[in-house]
């Protein structure tokens, strides 16, 4: 039963290194979209209400490494500091005592190749507070693309990364819309993990 177990680790372990590969090289990955090939969300397509840049009150910040689909640690020149992304869940791959779940190592996957090394803009929410219970910023999550910028949750939701959060925030209709359609369209975690 031990050895079994061992195997099914070791396999679990591969499987994710191969993701975060294959990402970093920017090698497709059937029914992935590489960063680089994933379309920009246009602003017009966008559910009403939802911004199409940060607000004023927005920091900069490096990304300097991807924790999971909806977790990174930034710095924003005070040290490193962990941000959980506001209004969106992605399936698990770090959560001490659970497995790894369908389709968590895409979405850090694909985070990971979206954000290594880039420089953000972090957007409170003023509905939330600074911080949750274990002392991560919340942050909605800005990357500039060709001079466009990109919400970090709505690429997320549209690729079917991510659904979006149960509990309330300021964009919670919108974030709920752009679920529905990604789920709709069978995109992502939609079909993969039905």
């Amino acid at each position: 039963m031990l050895r079994r177990l061992k195997l099914i680790l070791i396999a679990g372990v591969l499987a994710i290194a191969a993701l975060l590969v294959c990402t970093w090289l920017d090698v497709p990955i059937h029914g992935i979209p590489a960063p680089s090939q994933a379309p920009p969300v246009e602003p017009g397509v966008l559910p009403a209400g939802l911004p199409t840049a940060p607000s004023a009150s927005a920091q900069t910040a490096t990304v300097v490494r991807v924790v999971d689909g909806d977790t990174l640690v930034v710095d924003r020149g005070n040290g490193d500091e962990r941000v959980r992304l506001v209004g969106v869940d992605t399936p698990e791959t770090v959560a001490p005592n659970a497995p790894v779940e369908c389709f968590g190592p895409e979405a850090s996957a694909y985070l990971t190749g979206l954000l290594a090394g880039r420089t953000v803009s972090l957007d409170p929410d003023p509905s939330q507070a600074d911080t949750d219970r274990y002392g991560r910023l919340l942050r909605y999550v800005w990357v500039a693309d060709a001079g466009t910028w990109n919400s970090v949750e709505v690429l997320l939701l549209s690729g079917g990364f991510a659904e979006p959060y149960r509990d309330s925030h300021s964009r919670k209709a919108g974030f709920d819309a752009l679920g529905v359609e990604a789920q709709t369209g069978g995109r992502g975690l939609w079909s993969a993990c039905a």
